[in-house]
């Protein structure tokens, strides 16, 4: 194994369409590692993108994208009416695609990295940044 440190993701059980590698869930992997998996992967012709706690890899062309605009188009629900909030460069197909995006403050750090970035940032990080935008959509109610 090239890279030792790492393992599957805690919920490859669920997972139809990729694999994922721990990076930053149970285990902390160094960013020479998680570009070690994401050239590995690349080399064998998958796609992959970095998390905040996976590298995702997958084979053909699927995205969150994607899926999303599935599951919108079924609930009859234009992506106009909706809102995207994500983390990680694995979140930029969706900030691509929706109209209205936000990204929790840990984005910082990819946006050069990034071809779409969101169109606002939360003050907060994670979990508190999600919070941040629900508090703010409720006060507009």
């Amino acid at each position: 194994m090239e890279v030792p440190a790492t393992g599957i993701s805690l919920d490859t059980d669920f997972r139809l369409t990729d694999i994922a590698f721990d990076i930053g869930q149970q285990l902390k992997l160094e960013q020479e590692d998680v570009d070690k998996i994401l050239n590995i992967s690349r080399g064998m012709g998958a796609n992959a993108k970095a998390s905040t706690i996976h590298v995702n890899v997958w084979f053909g062309g699927i995205s969150k994208a994607i899926g999303a605009s599935e599951v919108l188009n079924h609930l009859d629900i234009g992506s106009e009416d909706a809102i995207f909030i994500g983390d990680s460069p694995n979140d930029e197909s969706m900030f691509e695609q929706f109209e209205v995006t936000v990204g929790v403050h840990n984005i910082i750090k990819f946006l050069p990295t990034l071809g779409a970035s969101p169109d606002y940032i939360t003050a907060q990080s994670g979990g508190f940044g999600f919070v941040e935008l629900a508090q703010a959509l409720l006060a507009e109610c």
